[in-house]
């Protein structure tokens, strides 16, 4: 896959109400699969909430369309150890399945990211909502790999990007491309790596016993899931997958 259309391979999910109508932006999700087995790969957590979920429904946009249209999540699989979700949903034929590779990318390869966190809902005088997206394109590169041992309960494989996660880009697909310029999901993201909005760095400047100033940065980073671990857990799942030449 030399090009990508991220319209046809990356999309908004969303919670709906009864009626089938939106209610709110959960996360973005990417497409995965073979032929006509498609999927949806994005993070376990934006389906979790305070409240029960046993009846609620959920559903995604497919922006390469005429006429933009929600669909039914036909099924979540959850995994039980990571922080990973597979939906089942029906093959439309826009559909762009991304590839993954057996590789990893170095810490000195641009990596990408395309995220729905900048969607807006505006609710009209009439009561109905206008949904606008504007998807957010990132680039930059992987600045650590590590295993993270919280909140995970499992230690699982991941890495530091460059640029943050913001709300709604949960399970939004890091990308990459081989030498051969073949593009695959490298990761998914997961979390902004401050969560606790504490500073990167401290400087302080003191004159003996008297206090001068003190400077705090603060680096905005994103945290992801090495798609080493997504593939594997596809496989043992018996979901379709496909690998980069």
């Amino acid at each position: 896959m030399n090009r990508v259309n991220p319209k046809k391979s990356i999309v908004p999910i969303v919670s709906l109400h009864e009626d089938g109508n939106m209610k709110e932006l959960l996360g973005t999700g990417s497409l995965f699969g073979k032929d006509k087995n498609v999927y949806i790969l994005t993070a376990k957590h934006i389906f979790e909430s305070d409240e029960e979920q046993t009846s609620e429904k959920f559903g995604f946009f497919l922006l390469d369309r005429k006429e933009l249209s929600i669909f039914e999540i036909q099924k979540i699989l959850p995994n039980d150890d990571f922080d990973i979700s597979f939906c089942i949903i029906e093959h439309l034929k826009e559909m762009t399945p991304l590839q993954f590779s057996k590789e990893q990318p170095s810490l000195n390869t641009d990596v990408f990211c395309y995220e729905f966190s900048s969607t807006s809902i505006e609710t009209k005088n009439s009561g109905d909502k206008h949904v606008t997206f504007q998807p957010l394109a990132h680039k930059g590169n992987i600045m650590r790999s590590f295993e993270s041992e919280f909140p995970e309960k499992v230690k699982t494989p991941c890495f530091t990007t460059s640029f943050p996660a913001l709300q709604g880009a949960s399970g939004a697909p890091i990308m990459s491309a081989t030498k051969g310029k073949n593009f695959y999901i490298a990761g998914m993201m997961v979390a902004n790596q401050e969560t606790h909005l504490m500073p990167a760095q401290v400087v302080k400047i003191e004159n003996g016993k008297n206090y001068l100033e003190e400077t705090k940065y603060f680096l905005p980073t994103g945290k992801a899931i090495n798609a080493s671990l997504i593939a594997q857990i596809i496989e043992k799942t018996g979901l379709e997958i496909e690998y980069v030449d």
